[in-house]
C-alpha cells in the first residue's frame, strides 16, 4: 500500500481521515518488546517492500525505501541488508537519466541465467510520471538499464516479473479522486501489462485495491486491500489474465512473496487504524503475517503485533530460519526469529 508524499490526492486523504474520523489512537511504547528474538534493523524512511537477492554470498535482502509522510525527509534508496550481520547500507545507483527522481515503492527480481535485474516501480520518475525502472543487479551497485511507463498505469503499487522479463502491476486506485474511492470503496484498482516492447494492456479491473502480485507456474496471485480475498487468475497465451477466483477471504492484505511453494502476506486486520497511522507517528496499527497455502487457500498465523513493537507492516520474508517484516513508514524492518 502507498503513502507518498508531494502528492494532492494524498494530503487530501490524510486531511480527510483526520477531521471524518476525529479519533485519538494510542500512542506507540517507546521500548521494543525485550523478547531476544525480536530485533529492529534500521534502514531508511519507509521500507514498504523487501525481497530477497541471493546473486551474491551472503544473500541479502534488498529493501525499498521513501519517505511516505509528509513531514519526512526525503530519501528514496534502495538499501542492502546483509543477512549474515543484520548490517545496512545503501547500495549506491549509476546510469539513469539526468532528470531520473527516485521514488521507489514496489520491486520485484528477474533472473536471467546468471544474472539478475531489479524492477522498481518509481513514483513521479521521469516529468512527474510514474515509471518501472530495471536495472542490472551488481554486487556493489544497481545499474540503470532503461525504464518503462504509459499512461494506463495510473497509480502503481506492486510489480510481479514473469519469466521471460514483462510483467504485471497494480494499479491500487483509479487515479482519480482518492477520498472518494477510499469512503465509498470503489472497484477503481485494475491490473496492467507491459511486455519487452513497452506495450501496455490493461488485463483486469474492478478490484478493490490491488495489493501485492506475485506469479508462478501460469497463475497470478493478487493480494486486494477491500476486496476481502486473495485472488487467483490464469495467465493467458497472450498474457490476458482469465478465470479469476477467490484463494482466500482475508481482509486487508498487502504485498505477496514466495516462501517455496506458499505464499506469504502481510495483513492490516484494522484498516481505520492502518490510516490514521499514515499521517499520526504516534499513533499504532496492528499488524499480522500469515503463510497461505496456494492449493487449498488455508492460512497460518505466523506472526502478529497489535502495533506497539511494530505499525503497518506490508511485506513478509522469511529466509534462513527468520522472519523479516517490511513497513510502511518507520525507518526499520523487524526481524523474527522462527
Amino acid at each position: 500500500i502507498k503513502f507518498e508524499t508531494n502528492k494532492l490526492n494524498e494530503m487530501r486523504k490524510h486531511f480527510f481521515l483526520f477531521f471524518f474520523f476525529g479519533l485519538v489512537a494510542c500512542k506507540k511504547e517507546e521500548e521494543l518488546n525485550q523478547n531476544s528474538k525480536i530485533s529492529k534493523i534500521t534502514t531508511g524512511n519507509g521500507p514498504e517492500d523487501i525481497i530477497i537477492d541471493e546473486s551474491i554470498s551472503p544473500a541479502r535482502i534488498l529493501v525499498s525505501c521513501s519517505a511516505r509522510r509528509d513531514n519526512q525527509t526525503e530519501n528514496g534508496e534502495i538499501y542492502q541488508l546483509n543477512c549474515d550481520n543484520d548490517s545496512t547500507s545503501i547500495l549506491p545507483r549509476i546510469g539513469e537519466p539526468h532528470n531520473f527522481v527516485f521514488n521507489p515503492h514496489g520491486i520485484d527480481i528477474y533472473k536471467n541465467g546468471d544474472e539478475s535485474f531489479l524492477y522498481v516501480i518509481s513514483h513521479y520518475a521521469i516529468d512527474s510520471v510514474d515509471v518501472i525502472a530495471k536495472y542490472k543487479i551488481q554486487p556493489d551497485r544497481l545499474v540503470f538499464e532503461q525504464y518503462f511507463t504509459n499512461p494506463i498505469m495510473v497509480s502503481a503499487n506492486a510489480i510481479s516479473v514473469l519469466p521471460n522479463g514483462s510483467f504485471y502491476v497494480t494499479n491500487d486506485d483509479g487515479g482519480g479522486d482518492i477520498v472518494y474511492e477510499q469512503l465509498f470503496n470503489q472497484e477503481g484498482g485494475s491490473i496492467v501489462y507491459c511486455n519487452l516492447e513497452n506495450k501496455w494492456k490493461k488485463v483486469a479491473n474492478k478490484l478493490r485495491f490491488p495489493n501485492g502480485l506475485a506469479n508462478k507456474n501460469g497463475i497470478l496471485y493478487v493480494a486486494t486491500s477491500r476486496n476481502k480475498a486473495l485472488f487467483t487468475f490464469d495467465i493467458n497465451a497472450d498474457n490476458t489474465l482469465s478465470n479469476k477466483t477467490a484463494l482466500n477471504q482475508l481482509d486487508g492484505q498487502d504485498n505477496l512473496r514466495w516462501n517455496g511453494n506458499d505464499l506469504l502476506v502481510s495483513v492490516h486486520p484494522n484498516q481505520l487504524k492502518f490510516a490514521i497511522n499514515a499521517f499520526n507517528p504516534n499513533s499504532i496499527s496492528p499488524i499480522q503475517s500469515y503463510s497461505i497455502d496456494i492449493v487449498s487457500g488455508k492460512k497460518k498465523l505466523l506472526f502478529e503485533d497489535n502495533g506497539n513493537i511494530i505499525s503497518s507492516a506490508s511485506t513478509t520474508l522469511i529466509y534462513n530460519g527468520n522472519l523479516y517484516l517490511a513497513q510502511i513508514f518507520d525507518p526499520f524492518v523487524l526481524k523474527v526469529k522462527l
